[in-house]
């Protein structure tokens, strides 16, 4: 049951051999692994423990120990019990890589990128491993190795291509079509779109398959010459994935194609959003605190609402909401404000919408999200609020982005605490408008 995801029916087995024999190790470590995946990680941690008592040192039980704590955030004692999985056992290959994990998640990156290393060593073909350990080299700046060893994320599970088509790997196309995928989020795409008119400058016809939210935006795009949506089968001389684009194109520090404006907005439909917004005179600033419900990540991205709340008091401003998840409309009509709060999620059809209401915006400020990715390639001033361990595109420690020319970078000087970065966002908006005239 649990190796086909049905994890409660298979908890509820776990605990009726546990009944019968509540010192059945087997039955304890893969009720714990049951609980760690129906998201109950307090609730595993107690039955690995009852198998530490009943078998001390277990190696399993360690290393699930380890990620049930790393899922708590507790750091430092889920690399405890991974080092303890490695005494027990030096070539688990999974607790090396966990304890990269673990490192990682601390800002360790040099000690993330050795756990990578030797758990590679021990499982050359481990993808999962070869993507961290890319990931981490990305965020540190080591380019070469880093592109080369994220061409691994295409061995992952939903990643795999079908041939033909050959995939491209840089030469002349000549006149040849060739089909790029979008891949993850809607910032990935908004981000590395960036790349298709070099394609065109090698001679290729860009099919560009993406997610419907992005086609009417991208309808005029000067880099595609045909939209397709994803999952469609385009026949086409070559296929890639778009973020293969910047290996291919051998990106480095020097070398990232930075020139903003690279989207802009339909003028029509942003003269339409010009009306909706009114706020004449206001200074306008859109916001978003939280990322993609959807996106793993979530909890490292996205803060509280409250965190804005003193913005909102700075007079001769309109704030603008773009954040389109559920619950933000109820969330907003309850807060207290100036009466310079606008909600405009709930009317964001697509991202065409989007961008022609950020087309009319001062500045957005904005958590790691795609409408940062949206506004910094419109080259709208933006202010982004990054977590302690950003994504690797926004590399580290520093305060602008070499991908986003009009893009000011704020970040957590410790895991989960937003307080310092309001406490630079909110004395940088005041100067800021200090310095125009109403």
């Amino acid at each position: 049951l649990a190796d086909t995801g049905r994890f409660e029916e298979a908890a509820a087995h776990y605990r009726g051999a546990l009944q019968i024999n509540p010192d059945y190790m087997p039955a304890r470590i893969n009720l714990g692994t049951a609980l760690l995946n129906l998201g109950k990680p307090d609730e595993a941690i107690a039955h690995y423990m009852e198998a530490l008592r009943l078998e001390p040192g277990n190696v399993y039980t360690c290393y699930n120990l380890g990620n049930a704590l790393r899922e708590l955030g507790e750091l430092d004692a889920a690399a405890g019990y991974y080092r303890q999985a490695i005494t027990a056992k030096p070539d688990f290959a999974g607790a090396h890589h966990n304890l990269g994990v673990a490192f990682y998640q601390q800002g360790h990156y040099a000690q993330a990128v050795e756990a990578y290393r030797q758990a590679l060593a021990l499982a050359p073909e481990f993808a999962e491993g070869h993507v961290n350990l890319a990931i981490t080299l990305l965020l540190c700046g080591e380019f070469a190795e880093g592109w080369a060893e994220y061409e691994w994320r295409l061995r992952m599970p939903g990643m795999a291509h079908s041939a033909p088509p050959p995939r491209w790997n840089g030469e002349p196309l000549a006149g040849k079509s060739i089909w790029v995928k979008a891949e993850q989020g809607f910032g990935d795409a908004l981000q590395f779109i960036r790349y298709l008119p070099k394609i065109q400058a090698t001679g290729g016809r860009v099919i560009f398959a993406c997610r419907p939210e992005l086609m009417r935006l991208l309808r005029s795009y000067p880099g595609i010459d045909q939209l397709a949506e994803s999952g469609e089968a385009a026949p086409a001389d070559y296929q890639t994935t778009l973020l293969s684009l910047p290996g291919i194109f051998r990106t480095d520090a020097a070398s990232i194609p930075a020139a903003v404006p690279y989207i802009e907005a339909d003028p029509a439909l942003a003269a339409q959003w010009r009306a909706r917004l009114g706020g004449d005179g206001q200074f306008k600033i859109g916001f978003v605190w939280a990322s993609n419900v959807h996106n793993r990540r979530i909890r490292y991205r996205s803060c509280e609402l409250q965190w804005f709340s003193p913005l909102f008091q700075f007079p001769n401003t309109l704030f603008v909401s773009l954040q389109k998840d559920a619950g933000a409309s109820r969330r907003l009509a309850e807060w207290p404000s100036a009466g310079n709060l606008l909600d405009l999620g709930g009317e964001l059809t697509d991202f065409a919408d989007t961008a022609a209401v950020v087309a009319n915006l001062d500045l957005v400020i904005t958590v790691d999200t795609a409408v940062a990715h949206l506004a910094g390639a419109m080259g709208k001033p933006t202010w982004c609020l990054l977590s302690f361990v950003p994504d690797w595109r926004w590399f580290l420690a520093r305060e602008d982005s070499p991908w986003y020319p009009s893009m000011r970078l704020f970040r957590q000087p410790q895991a989960g605490d937003w307080a310092p970065v309001f406490a630079q966002v909110a004395p940088a908006l005041k100067r800021l408008l200090s310095s125009l005239k109403f």
